[in-house]
């Protein structure tokens, strides 16, 4: 009787750590993508899990960084060592040069709300997280738990204040890191990804339809069809990367009539918006010629329209 207490216990501690292990999914094939952001350049960055062995109590993998559009992996915002190790006791380590040399604790996930968990001792100092917060959050239209935490190094075990800023990173339970913000104003947000076999949002590596769209080698403007129009046309644009988006509407004047679209991700390939001829008041513009323009992260693009009515 005993014994079955004692197994049963086991498991559900097992159980447990795994479930906190979900905000760092780990399985083989695991893949996200992200819209990475600095002063610099915009690409797309993919991580991909390669699952070298599982023992008791942890599991070894290593994560393969790759920037669609740029070999150099290097700015990736945080921690992005290949090595990592997932244990028992929610915590994943990890490396840049194996196994065995260089490991750190980069996360910890039984945490609590305005706790503070040591990742590097620095004699003297230490760099750690602190969980900023918990909650519950919709992520691809799954409900799920969300941990925000931000890392600072301090030099003074003494000190009281946060530290030193590195970055904060927000993790969905589930899903993995969605956003990374740096302490330079780069950034990173989640547009895809691929956990335990199911897809989430926009993942081109795997996007069996990548194949049937239109997917040019620079950014293409198309004509607004139809135009002139009566009362609604279709912008039409082509990427050959995915790209955070802004399209405004202006009148012949250079007055802003309407934001059509604010900050969006848009996936490589073909795309149409379209605009009903009202402004930010929902109400009917007039007749005239329009500008339409698209701010992609790097370049604006205009076209010319002519409402008749």
């Amino acid at each position: 009787m005993v014994k079955a207490i004692i197994v049963i216990f086991l498991c559900f501690a097992t159980m447990a750590a795994q479930d906190s292990l979900n905000y760092f999914p780990h399985n083989d094939g695991d893949m996200w993508e992200y819209y990475h952001w600095d002063a610099d350049a915009a690409n797309t960055v993919r991580i991909t899990v390669k699952v070298d062995s599982i023992t008791a109590d942890s599991t070894y993998f290593q994560r393969e960084f790759k920037f669609i559009d740029s070999p150099d992996p290097d700015f990736i915002i945080g921690y992005q060592q290949k090595y990592c190790i997932a244990d028992t006791n929610h915590n994943i380590f990890s490396s840049r040069y194996s196994y065995t040399i260089g490991m750190n604790r980069v996360y910890k996930f039984d945490v609590k709300k305005d706790g503070k968990y040591i990742v590097t001792d620095l004699n003297g100092g230490y760099d750690y997280f602190y969980v900023w917060d918990k909650y519950t959050d919709t992520v691809f239209n799954k409900e799920t738990e969300i941990l925000e935490i931000a890392y600072y190094a301090i030099d003074d075990t003494a000190r009281d204040e946060l530290g030193l800023f590195h970055y904060s990173d927000i993790l969905a339970e589930g899903i993995g890191s969605i956003k990374r913000f740096g302490e330079l104003g780069d950034f990173m947000t989640l547009i895809g990804a691929r956990i335990n076999g199911t897809s989430y949002g926009i993942l081109t590596a795997i996007d069996q339809d990548r194949n049937n769209r239109k997917v040019p080698k620079r950014f293409v403007l198309e004509p607004n069809y139809p135009n002139p129009f009566n009362s609604q046309t279709q912008i039409r644009f082509l990427l050959f990367k995915p790209d955070l988006l802004s399209i405004s509407i202006f009148n012949n004047q250079g007055q802003l009539v309407r934001n059509l679209v604010q900050k969006r991700m848009f996936s490589a390939g073909e795309h149409k918006i379209k605009w009903d001829s009202k402004n930010n008041f929902n109400q009917p513009v007039a007749s005239g010629f329009y500008i339409y323009t698209i701010y992609t992260s790097k370049y604006s693009y205009s076209g010319k329209m002519q409402l008749i009515q």
